[in-house]
């Protein structure tokens, strides 16, 4: 009996199967910002965040050249929160070694935050916002994939006492 001939489209969907099974594609990676407002610990809905994908954090010295910087700098996304006050963006591969998430402004709290960290366990930034909210002790928790970011609305002689 003649040997039996599969056709090629077979043989790749077997291969691909088996390596993804094998674990040798990386998996698909997302990440969700939840921006919280530290006047109230409600989500900050229609809030634009700058979120910025690195390579390394900067040191406290910065770049010695502007081709230095941008040699570090992997993508820049202009998003704005929905309802629920979250931003979600797929990660690029290979991973990018710092995520920078900035609200200008209304920022108050950690902004640089280690890929790792984000998605194996989810990290919630340290609130440094001078409101009454902030005083209370909450606890807010991230799942893996998830940053808990703080931001408030600053006015005028409250953005120039904290300058």
């Amino acid at each position: 009996m003649p040997p039996v001939r599969r056709p090629p489209f077979v043989m790749v969907c077997a291969l691909d199967v088996l390596l993804g099974c094998a674990g040798l594609f990386p998996e698909h990676q997302v990440v969700t910002v939840r921006v919280i407002d530290a006047r109230n610990g409600r989500p900050y809905k229609r809030l634009q965040l700058r979120i910025q994908l690195l390579k390394a954090i900067q040191t406290s010295q910065g770049f010695r050249t502007d081709a230095e910087a941008r040699a570090n700098l992997i993508a820049t996304k202009l998003e704005t929160t929905n309802d629920k006050g979250e931003v979600t963006f797929d990660l690029p591969t290979p991973l990018p070694g710092v995520i920078e998430v900035d609200s200008g402004p209304m920022a108050c709290g950690t902004e640089s935050f280690d890929t790792q960290a984000v998605t194996k366990e989810g990290v919630v930034g340290e609130s440094h916002c001078k409101t009454k909210w902030t005083k209370m002790k909450v606890n807010f928790r991230a799942k893996p994939g998830e940053i808990v970011y703080f931001a408030t609305h600053v006015g005028f002689f409250e953005g120039a006492l904290t300058k």
